[in-house]
């Protein structure tokens, strides 16, 4: 968690790194893996933000931290999204309504996959059911000229003037409760919702790179 917080401080300054995380699936994924592929290749070339538990990791670490609740379930949301956000946010020659227009293309395209217990089986949900991006022009103006925004740097824009927040609903037919993915940029925080008491935390500050079953 404290990672995850770090990580985000360090986006908000410097944008995102250029190399890619490696996220391995173990060897029990591997058949539904190439069921996966097959019914949906975007679900798994893409770049993929996971969401697991608050001590959701990268590399080795991956498998094991993706799956909580009952039933345990983990999710990752495969798209570009993150590479938008990241050439848009802070670029000035780019409105408000632009980038909202832009970061809702973005997760209009994207598809978030369900992680079944134990990897027995990967489910794409589709796109999403309802996207509503809230872009606070004054937040990103701030990013990039504290001094003007009566701040001497990022920490100080998150505080004042950080209200941006990007949503996106799913509905899983065959689960129990709707999905809601919240990214809160000044807050360091990109959560997803399943029902109202269960948050799984997304690792979301660099894109990630699925790596099939060996």
């Amino acid at each position: 968690m404290k990672k995850t917080l770090r990580l985000w401080a360090g986006v908000l300054a410097f944008g995102l790194a250029g190399a890619p995380v490696t996220l391995p699936l173990p060897p029990e994924a591997r058949d539904a893996f190439a069921q996966l592929r097959r019914e949906c290749p975007e679900c798994v070339e893409s770049s993929v933000m996971p969401c697991g538990t608050p001590e959701i990791g990268e590399g080795a670490r991956f498998a094991s931290t993706l799956h909580q609740g009952q039933p345990s379930r983990g999710y990752w949301l495969a798209g570009e999204y993150l590479d938008v956000f990241d050439r848009a946010y802070r670029d000035a020659s780019v409105s408000d309504a632009e980038l909202e227009a832009r970061l809702r293309a973005a997760l209009e395209s994207s598809r978030l996959v369900v992680a079944e217990p134990g990897f027995a089986s990967l489910r794409s949900l589709g796109p999403p059911a309802e996207v509503d991006p809230r872009v606070s022009g004054t937040h990103r103006r701030c990013l990039s000229d504290p001094a003007a925004h009566d701040c001497s740097g990022a920490e100080c824009c998150n505080k004042k003037h950080g209200s941006t927040e990007i949503r996106a609903t799913w509905n899983d037919p065959e689960g129990e409760r709707s999905l809601v993915w919240l990214h809160h940029p000044a807050a360091a925080q990109t959560l997803l919702r399943r029902g109202r008491a269960l948050a799984y935390f997304c690792l979301a500050w660099e894109p990630g790179r699925l790596v099939g079953p060996r």
